[in-house]
């Protein structure tokens, strides 16, 4: 039996973080992935000598200073990262793409108001103390009350409210406004790249934790969280092997966790398995010839193609349903490979939707030792992964210590 300070279920972006803050802290730490390999969704697949990416096209808050910088520094994997402006164009039907800057044209109340929530949120101004959030600005509007309230027009409303469902999963007339603030406003700021894409960016992340001592498994599924007097004990896996560990981060979809716990209050149960999951995606990958590195948003009828081409890919993202993706592609991945990786039933792409009519899950369970990380937990996508990841290291060390050290690396 292995014996652990914490076990981390699941390597994903959230558990990566989770693991490398945790060890970094001094305890020592297992991540358990039931895939054969490690961070499959964001290290993505090679075919035919191509790297296609699965899970990371770019991404915000990762420019000096900011959030996804200054934790990479922490964690000691900045330096293995070769980073780029991501070049973004958004384009109606089949006109002409058009740099983010000018779609949102008369839409100054809005980009003010964004910023402000961003500027006001701890995780998004590391010069704030841990665990600054705003309530009086977290309220139940959603973002097509705020744009209806700040008079945006049809055309910058549609693009901010496609943009945004690229990101996060949900319409406009579902969304918070915070969380589309927070999730856009560091993407307007700086959209970055990662040259090797989203393998590239697993690949500098399991480095810097093999270089703190984390223990690293994959192939190997956890079946069954052992509990004893209401805390976490133990972790058995499908082998027959088993981590003895006092406590756990669990970043799969929260819908799993009730199989695999006994006892679960039915409050705490509905909690989990309520809600609904964003939608699937459906990829396809092509060799790219002669096109310029960049990423274009393509919106039409209420639909939306996000095109990224990144080295001699040209990748092609979308909800799943559109059809006629698939002709002339190198390859393809739909709902089903995503639920493969991830164990996300549907596949869908960002796990529960952040609803305005909903509030979010925390890190908290009503099993002591037992924390929540990952998309569905507070904020979804790459950034909210991490705001995930630090919530809950936050529960196993010292919280001011923890926030110092990532503050000192801004």
């Amino acid at each position: 039996m292995t014996r652990a300070d914490c076990a981390i279920v699941g390597s994903g972006f959230s558990g990566l973080c989770a693991a490398g803050l945790l060890a970094k802290a001094g305890l020592r730490v297992v991540v358990l992935e039931q895939a054969p390999r490690l961070a499959p969704l964001l290290s993505g697949f090679v075919r035919d000598g191509l790297q296609c990416d699965t899970g990371f096209h770019y991404s915000g808050s990762l420019a000096e200073g900011e959030l996804l910088a200054a934790l990479f520094r922490h964690l000691g994997a900045w330096g293995r990262l070769e980073l780029s402006p991501a070049q973004v164009t958004v384009a109606w039907d089949d006109g002409e793409p058009l740099p983010p800057a000018v779609a949102l044209e008369g839409a100054g109340d809005y980009l003010r108001q964004v910023e402000e929530i961003r500027r006001r949120t701890c995780f998004f101004n590391l010069d704030l103390d841990f665990g600054a959030w705003p309530e009086e600005l977290f309220d139940r509007r959603t973002l097509a009350d705020a744009l209806g309230e700040l008079g945006v027009g049809p055309r910058p409303s549609e693009f901010i409210g496609r943009y945004g469902s690229v990101f996060y999963g949900a319409e406009a007339a579902e969304v918070p406004f915070h969380v589309h603030a927070l999730m856009m406003g560091q993407l307007f700021r700086s959209a970055t790249g990662v040259r090797g894409g989203g393998a590239a960016l697993a690949a500098a992340l399991l480095e810097a934790l093999r270089d703190l001592g984390v223990e690293l498994v994959a192939g190997d599924a956890v079946t069954w969280i052992e509990t004893g007097g209401g805390a976490v004990k133990a972790l058995r896996l499908a082998s027959g092997d088993a981590v003895e560990c006092p406590a756990c981060v669990f970043t799969a979809h929260p819908g799993l966790l009730p199989g695999m716990l006994e006892g679960v209050k039915p409050s705490f149960r509905k909690k989990l398995l309520s809600g609904e999951d964003s939608f699937a995606p459906d990829c396809a990958y092509f060799k790219a010839v002669g096109q310029a590195a960049g990423h274009r948003l393509r919106l039409w009828n209420g639909g939306f193609e996000l095109e990224s081409r990144s080295g001699s890919v040209l990748t092609r993202f979308r909800p799943v349903g559109g059809g006629g993706l698939a002709q002339g592609a190198l390859a393809t991945v739909g709902p089903s490979d995503y639920e493969r990786w991830t164990r996300t039933p549907g596949g869908s792409a960002y796990g529960r939707k952040p609803l305005a009519s909903a509030p979010p899950l925390q890190p908290d369970t009503a099993v002591a030792g037992l924390f929540l990380a990952g998309q569905s937990v507070k904020l979804p996508g790459l950034v909210g992964c991490a705001v995930s990841a630090l919530l809950a290291a936050a529960r196993l060390t010292d919280p001011k210590r923890l926030w110092r050290g990532l503050r000192n690396q801004a």
